[in-house]
């Protein structure tokens, strides 16, 4: 009976413990890479997406573009933005459902950089030769924004990251 208590304890840890924003929650839910100051691509299409409650209407509004999507059976729906100009003029990017409104602020448009490798890729700035320096250039360029992933393998596709913005 012990085990059997313990798994029925792990079992409603489990459930605790799943991330906000996954398919059969009721509110409307984005992935943690939608965020204040973030940056999207310029000059292409830009996918938006996330989950709400199956059969759920889901509007998104940015850079004067309102677009409408309806969740699917799982709770996900998608849609793309037209292409917009470089903008570093930061706005607000805002979905919403009946279920609630999610504001991003700061919203700039600009290059989105896919950067990865090995150790090299984690060495931050202040580790650096120079760094003091370094990091005073740095001050000419506030618009550049990071998101920064955890080191992660899985062997199926997430959907979901935890995010460390720097």
């Amino acid at each position: 009976m012990r085990i059997g208590k313990t798994l029925r304890t792990l079992s409603l840890a489990a459930v605790a413990i799943l991330p906000a924003g996954m398919p059969g929650q009721a509110a409307v839910k984005m992935p943690h890479m939608f965020r204040d100051n973030m940056v999207l691509q310029r000059d292409r299409p830009v996918p938006v997406w996330g989950w709400a409650k199956s059969g759920q209407t889901v509007e998104v509004a940015f850079g004067g573009q309102e677009k409408v999507a309806v969740a699917d059976a799982d709770g996900k729906w998608k849609i793309l933005l037209d292409p917009l100009a470089a903008d570093k003029r930061g706005r607000d990017l805002t979905v919403a459902s009946d279920d609630g409104t999610l504001t991003f602020k700061n919203v700039v448009l600009g290059e989105v950089w896919l950067c990865s490798g090995q150790s090299n890729m984690d060495m931050r700035v202040n580790q650096v030769a120079n760094a003091p320096a370094e990091i005073a250039a740095s001050a000419q360029s506030p618009a550049i924004r990071f998101f920064v992933t955890p080191r992660l393998g899985s062997p199926l596709p997430l959907q979901e990251v935890k995010y460390d913005c720097g």
